[in-house]
């Protein structure tokens, strides 16, 4: 039978009545290293505040008699596999309290080793670390208490491990449980015949498939939860204070995660319109993948797209639905405006459309610099304007000519008209720009919302990066070749090798064409 009782203050219950254990009592008050038995002179081992146990393997105390044991110092292994801090066999009968400290760790720390500010790598290296351990089998008597700190570092591991049945108590008054790993448990407890009461302290545990409390046999008292249980399998559970640095795999997680608990999906598209084409190209050079290289040599067939396409599989699979292929220019607007996507690649004109139409939503959007990649950081300009004036003879080339100094000599109202939309192509002749993006004029709240684009002309470029947009890319990107690629493989209709390689054929055709009028470099 369970009870889960959720009251504040709870007279405290036992069911299981246990006989007082008596005997004598080895006392360890300085440093040892040598592992400790119970059985050894079959008596109750105490490590007193000045005692430690710190071999270096194995377990450092072991109950193998029927005899208890009590930590008030410190028990400590550093570096080893399938290490404990106090066993306990089954089948025996004895008390196991720690008031002290138990550290099963480990000298690995994870870094950060790409430079994007994450930490990278695994959370814990070692297997099979626990701070007290009931090996399973049979019935273990007694009453396990845990009013001290335990530290365990080590994937399929744990703080607290009964793997026997316990006919007694488990009482948790205190101190902190920290766990790092994989598939680590902070508390794991198969049947307990008595009750089992978390009421003080803390349980933290991090790492993939992590688990604070895991009961998973009957409870013949009561169970009471009121202590503080934490289980996270991410690094860091609030948002970074430099936007600069999310990159790919956050967007994945995150994504995914609002996705699969909110309901709420992503806005990148994969359709023919314009803001599926940016933002899939962005994708790609994040990736170090291009449509051409500097020369304009077309450099589509690369693993580095490929790799583009599969990671766009996997966003599209945990974090998107189907109408992302059906977009228009305005879908994605739309969406973020009404609460039904957690992120697009566009330019501010949403956020101004939902400023203007008084959303709630407006005070909700905020902005990141372009995404780091496994390559680089890079987004297409959203959208670059390009003036040509014909060699003609019916071209008024001076008036041409006048009209486009008197454009470039008033861009500063061209930007503040646009409402920051349009950003100067030189920006010397804006100079209160970076004070408008420090203070927005039109009423973002905060009004330093815009900061993040003020270096914003470094993570952009034209829609040929690496090369120039000559008319080859125009033409692909008129034709929407590279949101088609990226549909064919999230849709399954294709492999993003065989995407890659039909999108490589109708580039090179277009590319051959241009190439051939001369209006393209012949690489």
């Amino acid at each position: 039978m369970r009870k889960l009782l959720a009251a504040t203050c709870l007279t405290p219950l036992s069911l299981t009545f246990l006989p007082a254990l008596a005997g004598a009592e080895t006392v360890i008050s300085t440093a040892v290293t040598t592992p400790v038995l119970t059985s050894t002179g079959n008596d109750d081992v105490r490590i007193s505040s000045t005692g430690s146990v710190k071999p270096t393997s194995g377990a450092a105390v072991t109950i193998d008699s029927n005899d208890s044991v009590k930590n008030e110092g410190t028990i400590q292994i550093t570096g080893a596999n399938n290490s404990t801090g106090i066993l306990a066999n089954t089948g025996l009968t004895g008390n196991i309290t720690n008031a002290g400290t138990i550290t099963i760790d480990e000298s690995y720390t994870a870094t950060d080793s790409d430079s994007d500010a994450d930490i990278d790598g695994a959370f814990a290296q070692g297997t099979g670390r626990y701070g007290i351990h009931v090996l399973g089998g049979g019935t273990f008597t007694g009453n396990i208490v845990n009013g001290g700190n335990i530290t365990v570092e080590g994937n399929q591991s744990a703080a607290i491990a009964i793997d026997s049945t316990l006919a007694g108590n488990i009482s948790l008054t205190g101190g902190a449980i920290n766990v790092l790993g994989n598939d680590s448990v902070g508390l794991k407890a198969a049947a307990v015949t008595g009750n089992v009461a978390l009421t003080n302290g803390t349980i933290s545990v991090q790492g993939a498939n992590a688990v604070g409390v895991q009961l998973s046999g009957d409870i013949g008292g009561a169970l009471v939860i009121q202590n503080t249980i934490n289980s996270t399998g991410y690094r860091s559970t609030v948002a970074p204070a430099d936007p600069s640095k999310l990159d790919a795999d956050d967007l994945l997680q995150g994504g995914s995660e609002i996705f699969a608990s909110e309901g709420v999906q992503l806005g990148i598209g994969m359709s023919q319109e314009i803001d599926s084409n940016m933002a899939l190209r962005g994708l790609m050079w994040s990736f170090g993948a291009g449509i051409q290289d500097e020369n304009e040599n077309v450099i589509i067939n690369s693993d580095a797209t490929v790799a583009a396409i599969e990671y766009m599989n996997e966003l599209f699979a945990n974090a998107m639905t189907p109408e992302v292929f059906a977009w228009n220019a305005a879908s994605n607007n739309q969406g973020i405006n009404s609460g039904e996507l957690s992120y697009i690649l566009n330019s501010i004109s949403a956020y101004r459309t939902a400023q203007d139409e008084g959303l709630e939503v407006a005070d909700d959007i905020w902005f990141t610099p372009a995404l780091e990649g496994p390559e680089t950081a890079v987004v297409a300009s959203h959208v670059m304007y390009n003036w040509l004036i014909p060699d003609a003879p019916e071209v008024n080339v001076s008036a041409a000519q006048e009209f486009l100094l008197h454009y470039t000599e008033n861009l500063a109202p061209v930007a503040w008209n646009s409402k920051l939309y349009d950003f100067p192509a030189f920006p010397e002749r804006v100079p209160d720009l970076d004070s408008w993006l420090d203070d927005d004029p039109f009423g973002s709240n905060p009004p330093t919302k815009l900061q993040v684009l003020k270096d914003s002309l470094d993570w952009a470029t034209n829609i040929g990066h690496p090369g120039p947009a000559n008319p080859a890319i125009g033409q692909i990107f008129g034709e929407s070749i590279i949101p088609v690629m990226f549909a064919e493989a999230a849709q399954g209709n294709k492999t993003p090798a065989e995407a890659v390689a039909d999108a490589e054929a109708q580039i090179n055709a277009i590319f051959d064409d241009w190439r051939g009028r001369g209006l393209v470099g012949s690489g």
